[in-house]
């Protein structure tokens, strides 16, 4: 019996540098009318601040009613406040859902958070937050999606023929970019190209002219 509790102690002193305790992150699954979502914290509250926490990626879809999904911008968790600041990826792939909003405090969308959510028909943005690869490849190739965007900010010129954003949306997915505000510096540039573009047709033209005024003069 000595024997194998010295065994057990000794077991214990050589492992123990293995077994590194766990963060302080919590997990909660927040019941939100029919919708189950799993929230864990990123950072802790300090002082009057709120602490950060993302949702988690879920192992669990919604194919219940079709209704809306609106993310909050601040969940409880064990009597504290968090801002929900991240979505994980592929966190509501699937999820039969008929639109999205996104709170003000969101910064980060990760890789497929929204995938094959191919119901959603509008998504709403409430601020700029980093977004992952075909975070809303909403579509398939046999069930394409067709979905208005409303408070995105486009860095990329964007237009009612293509989508430029195909890495963000897929391929399978056509978005409407409603409401949209272009950097003022990007339509002086679209408006100096286009302008440029005038220009140089118009003195193609009368050069065109001009040649062949000069060769009638000529054969007289």
């Amino acid at each position: 019996m000595k024997a194998y509790v010295a065994l057990a102690v000794i077991a214990a002193i050589v492992l123990c540098p293995f077994f590194v305790p766990g963060s302080d992150a919590e997990a909660k699954v927040i019941v939100d009318g029919d919708f189950q979502i799993l929230y864990e914290t990123i950072t802790e509250p300090s002082g009057s601040a709120h602490g950060t926490a993302k949702v988690g990626t879920m192992d669990w879809t919604y194919s219940g009613e079709l209704k809306p999904l609106v993310i909050p911008e601040t969940v409880i968790i064990s009597g504290k406040t968090y801002d929900v600041t991240e979505i994980a990826e592929s966190a509501f792939k699937s999820w039969n859902i008929s639109s999205i909003t996104l709170p003000s405090t969101m910064t980060k969308i990760g890789n497929g958070a929204f995938s094959y959510c191919d119901k959603v028909s509008e998504i709403r943005f409430n601020s700029t937050p980093d977004i992952g690869k075909d975070a809303f490849a909403l579509g398939y190739k046999s069930r394409p999606a067709d979905v208005s965007i409303y408070g995105f900010t486009p860095t990329r010129p964007v237009g009612e023929i293509g989508n430029p954003y195909e890495d963000i949306f897929g391929k399978y997915t056509a978005v409407h970019y409603r409401d949209v505000t272009i950097d003022s510096r990007d339509a002086l540039i679209h408006i100096g190209l286009i302008s440029l573009g005038i220009a140089a047709l118009f003195f193609m033209g009368r050069s065109v002219r001009v040649k062949k005024i000069k060769r009638k003069k000529r054969r007289a």
